[in-house]
């Protein structure tokens, strides 16, 4: 491997393991040969080699969120990368923290510091998830980690706000379940 800092790592649908580290890159250990295959993203001119999260969209595609660098899209077949950003995408920031595919076929995405985007790939089109605390009104944008559960709703975790549940009505989100967490 590339690096000893592991931020994340995901199975793909040929059994290969990817595996995203704090400035090594992607990595790919293959667990038939036993082997590692590292892919900088320095090397292909996108900055950083920072990647926070990792997830499967089709067959032979990879989205890599990284730390600076937007959503590298990355081919496993023809070994291609592609940078989404906010200069030539929808995304609102380019630290992309985690990323869910949803049982609708949607992408979740969790920015750093600017919310929550759902990606339709079905349309290509995008909406942007407000957030907004019920206690005090305020925008809650601080959010790291993004599940769903077997009844569909989608939970996320913030760095200040405690945990979110959100639940669809019609296609839409309403308010925002927020759950404080006392710490004891």
């Amino acid at each position: 491997m590339s690096n000893k800092l592991v931020n994340c790592f995901n199975e793909d649908a040929k059994g290969k393991i990817w595996i995203g580290t704090d400035g090594g890159g992607l990595n790919c250990w293959n667990r038939t040969l036993d082997t590692f295959e590292h892919y900088s993203l320095k090397d292909k001119n996108f900055g950083s080699d920072v990647v926070l999260s990792i997830l499967q969209t089709k067959k032979d595609e990879l989205w890599a969120g990284t730390w600076t660098n937007g959503i590298i899209v990355f081919n496993t077949e023809s070994k291609k990368f592609e940078e989404l950003n906010t200069q030539n995408s929808f995304l609102k920031s380019n630290i992309i923290v985690d990323l869910l595919k949803d049982k609708k076929g949607r992408i979740w995405i969790i920015n750093y510091f600017a919310g929550v985007q759902i990606f339709n790939p079905q349309t290509n089109s995008h909406e942007n998830i407000s957030l907004t605390s019920e206690l005090d009104g305020t925008d809650i944008n601080s959010l790291n980690r993004i599940y769903e559960d077997r009844e569909g709703n989608i939970w996320i975790g913030s760095l200040n706000s405690g945990l979110i549940k959100l639940v669809e009505n019609n296609g839409t989100y309403g308010k925002a379940l927020i759950i404080i967490v006392k710490i004891l």
